[in-house]
């Protein structure tokens, strides 16, 4: 048996999808996730999808500001920074998306 982790999110999207290199890599789109919890800390993740049928989908209908639920596995890169601090980058591969349309957060949510 192969060791796995899965993760799931709901976020909201915090920019445009990106295809970094439409002619070599067709397939390949990118875009960025935030959560904020309720000490106002943020975390960003780095989506990646490389399938033809989500790429469609994120490229069609993903746009910033939208919310979403992804599920798929993580990866951390961890890197120095310029100012010398260590610092870390989480990436999921996602290999399942779904629109939860343009919602925005009410002052009254608490999550």
């Amino acid at each position: 048996m192969r060791d796995s982790v899965e993760i799931e999110i709901i976020g909201y999207v915090a920019s445009d999808p990106v295809m970094p290199s439409p002619e070599k890599y067709p397939d390949f789109i990118t875009f960025q996730i935030a959560i904020t919890n309720s000490n106002k800390d943020t975390t960003w993740f780095k989506c990646q999808v490389g399938t033809k049928g989500l790429t469609e989908v994120v490229k069609s209908y993903v746009k910033k500001g939208n919310g979403v639920f992804v599920k798929g596995y993580p990866k951390v890169n961890a890197y120095i920074a310029k100012d010398g601090t260590a610092k870390g980058a989480i990436e999921i591969n996602v290999n399942y998306l779904n629109l939860l349309g343009n919602c925005k957060k009410k002052k009254s949510d608490n999550y």
